[in-house]
C-alpha cells in the first residue's frame, strides 16, 4: 500500500505567540491532512461515501499526529482565554482546560518516541483506515454522503488497516533492530489519541474562525473541492 512519505510539510510559523498564529497553523494542518489523504491511492479508490466517513472519524487523530510532527510546542492558555471571553461558562472552561492539558500530555509522549516520517505515515494510515466503525462517532451534523454511517466496503478498509500495521512492523524491525518493543509501544500510542475529544479540538483551534459550522462540514467540503 503506497503511502506519501515525502509531501512538503504544512506552511507553519516557527513561533506562535498569539492565538491567531496558532489558529492559522491549525488551519494549515487541517488542509495538509486532507491533501495527504488524497495522495493515498488505496484510500481514493474507496467509494466517496467511505472516504468521507473515514475522514470524519479520523480527522481528530490525524490532527494530533500532525501537531506532534509539525507544530512547535504550543501554549494553549491564550486559546482557552479567548474561548472563555466568548462563552463565559466556568464549567465549560474547566473542561476545556483539562482536555487541553491532556492534549499537551499526548504531544509530549509522542515527542519522547522521536517518531520518524515513515513511522508517522504508517500511523496516519492506521488512523485513517478505521476498521471499528460499527458504532461510528460521527455527529448528526456529519457531512458524509452516507446517511447510515456504515462503511460500504468494510472488508477492504480492514485489509488496509492490516496492511498499514504490517508495513509499520516490517519497517520498525528493520530500522530499529535494537528496539524490539518499539512497534508495540507505537501501537499503544494510538488509543491515547482518543483521550481528547473532537469537540475540544474544535473549540480550541477552530471555533473563533469557523463559528458554529461543524468541522466535519469544513473537512468534507474541502475534500470534495477539485482544487485540492
Amino acid at each position: 500500500m503506497p503511502l506519501s512519505l515525502h509531501m512538503p510539510p504544512p506552511l507553519l510559523v516557527s513561533e506562535m505567540s498569539n492565538p491567531k498564529d496558532v489558529c492559522e497553523a491549525a488551519a494549515s494542518l487541517l488542509f495538509f491532512n486532507v491533501t495527504w489523504a488524497k495522495t493515498v491511492p488505496s484510500f481514493t479508490v474507496l467509494p466517496l461515501s467511505d472516504q468521507l466517513l473515514l475522514l470524519e472519524e479520523s480527522w481528530k487523530e490525524l490532527f494530533i499526529l500532525g501537531a506532534a510532527q509539525y507544530l512547535p510546542p504550543l501554549e494553549l492558555t491564550p486559546l482557552i482565554q479567548t474561548y472563555g471571553l466568548v462563552k463565559r461558562d466556568p464549567e465549560q472552561i474547566l473542561n476545556l482546560t483539562n482536555e487541553a492539558r491532556e492534549f499537551q500530555t499526548i504531544l509530549t509522549k509522542i515527542a519522547q518516541f522521536r517518531i520518524d516520517p515513515h513511522e508517522f505515515a504508517c500511523l496516519r494510515a492506521m488512523v485513517l483506515f478505521k476498521n471499528n466503525l460499527d458504532n461510528p462517532t460521527a455527529s448528526p451534523s456529519s457531512s458524509s454522503s452516507s446517511d447510515s454511517k456504515v462503511l460500504s466496503e468494510p472488508a477492504r478498509v480492514s485489509a488496509m488497516q492490516d496492511s498499514s500495521q504490517l508495513m509499520l512492523n516490517k519497517y520498525v524491525s528493520t530500522a530499529y533492530p535494537s528496539q524490539p518493543l518499539r512497534f508495540g509501544k507505537l501501537l499503544l500510542l494510538l488509543p491515547q489519541l482518543r483521550n481528547v475529544s473532537s469537540n475540544a479540538i474544535e473549540k480550541l483551534f477552530f471555533k473563533t474562525t469557523i463559528g458554529d459550522i461543524p468541522i466535519v462540514t469544513v473537512i468534507c467540503n474541502m475534500y470534495r473541492s477539485p482544487g485540492i
